[in-house]
């Protein structure tokens, strides 16, 4: 069962501790980064656990389950957080504890982040929960700068061209991962030969909508391989609010860490472990930063290849992959869509192993303490060859 925050931190200062098993989706990751490093702060012992087994083997501790389901075989001291439409995990978790104890302006920022991955911002609107207060309060004392765009990772910093081409979620079939086309498709658009030197703010007016409308419109002409309601969903979440932020002596662009985490996520199977620790220190969200730029314009090939696969044949099993070694970026790019399968788990192949993130499997197969016992310490569940689940 589902329990609010004062239940857990009454839990948590009656034991003087806290394990913390969080899902592999950003939100989640980033919300036990947060409450660990809190707790910590104020004598609580709060260690994070990915490993799915603890559910059914601890019995005798206080255990937080972020955005993951509660097994009928757990007893009361298994707690669960999750996620619903009106704010993320993190959000909830950063307003309490601001409220109880005060926080820093960078947990509201990851709480921000972890929006973003929810899609929470998208529309005319912008953030409607926690995260609004929270971009109000950073915008107002500089932190953040707030303003209206195209919502591509890289859009304040990279060229139009770059940033259309990385961006992965919202995916946009004919540009996402696929510089050539995109090339093209832009130069014939704008009517240009020279795209290094073109930044976004070239191509959105917010003064002059009527010339975004223009460009819009024969944008949504070069969408491949979607329906035009598809195609009208896309356009939705590429227009609306992008931001920035000062990260010590780098102002980076904040739609932009999102996609590096997804893609720092996705990059090896173990480093999932390492996302709740960009808590600790902007520095640690730099140097993921980093490794996304390094390997950002060969991983959107590969991605891309296999959504316009997906699109194609409406199969959610993707082989040869290379630089892709987990499944919740492609989930996550899924999702964004609105095209996730109804009966099947999203899955990859990794080293002849066809895998799923624990949270994918049980949405199609509510087996939880089956998943919970099979799955492997970093979520991740092997399928055999007639999907069915198999010790990891």
């Amino acid at each position: 069962m589902a329990v609010d925050l004062n239940t857990v931190i009454k839990y948590a200062n009656e034991y003087r501790f806290l394990r913390i098993l969080p899902a592999t989706n950003i939100d989640s990751l980033l919300a036990a980064g947060i409450l660990s490093k809190n707790l910590r702060e104020h004598g609580v012992e709060a260690p994070i656990n990915l490993s799915p087994k603890i559910v059914i083997d601890v019995k005798d501790e206080p255990l937080l389950l972020l955005d993951l389901p509660k097994p009928s075989s757990s007893g009361d001291n298994v707690l669960s957080i999750k996620y619903t439409d009106e704010s993320s995990i993190t959000a909830r978790l950063v307003h309490y504890i601001d409220k109880l104890f005060g926080i820093t302006w960078y947990d509201k920022f990851l709480a921000i982040i972890a929006g973003i991955h929810r899609e929470l911002d998208v529309g005319r609107e912008g953030f409607q929960g926690y995260e609004r207060d929270f971009l109000d309060e950073l915008a107002k004392a500089n932190y953040i700068g707030v303003d209206l765009g195209f919502r591509l990772w890289g859009w304040k910093k990279r060229s139009f061209h770059k940033a259309l081409y990385r961006t992965l979620i919202p995916f946009i079939p004919g540009y996402s991962g696929d510089p050539h086309q995109a090339a093209e498709n832009l130069k014939k658009i704008l009517g240009i030969k020279e795209l290094d030197r073109l930044m976004g703010d070239n191509v959105f007016a917010e003064h002059d909508l009527e010339k975004t409308k223009l460009f819009l419109e024969k944008f949504s002409e070069t969408i491949e391989g979607v329906e035009q309601e598809v195609r009208r969903r896309i356009l939705i979440k590429m227009l609306g609010y992008v931001y920035v932020v000062n990260l010590g002596n780098y102002v980076a662009d904040v739609l932009e860490i999102f996609g590096a985490l997804e893609v720092y996520e996705s990059m090896a199977e173990e480093n999932v472990n390492n996302i709740p620790l960009v808590s600790a220190d902007y520095t640690i969200l730099n140097q993921l930063i980093a490794m996304y730029t390094q390997i950002i314009d060969e991983l959107s090939v590969e991605a891309a290849t296999l959504i316009k696969q997906y699109l194609h044949t409406r199969i959610p099993v993707f082989e040869g992959l290379d630089t892709i070694k987990r499944p919740e970026l492609l989930i996550d790019i899924i999702r964004s869509m609105e095209l996730i399968p109804d009966k099947k788990c999203i899955t990859i192949e990794v080293d002849g192993r066809y895998v799923t993130s624990i949270s994918e499997y049980i949405r199609v197969n509510p087996e939880y303490d089956r998943a919970y016992n099979l799955c492997d310490e970093s979520q991740i569940c092997i399928l055999d060859e007639r999907n069915v689940l198999i010790k990891a």
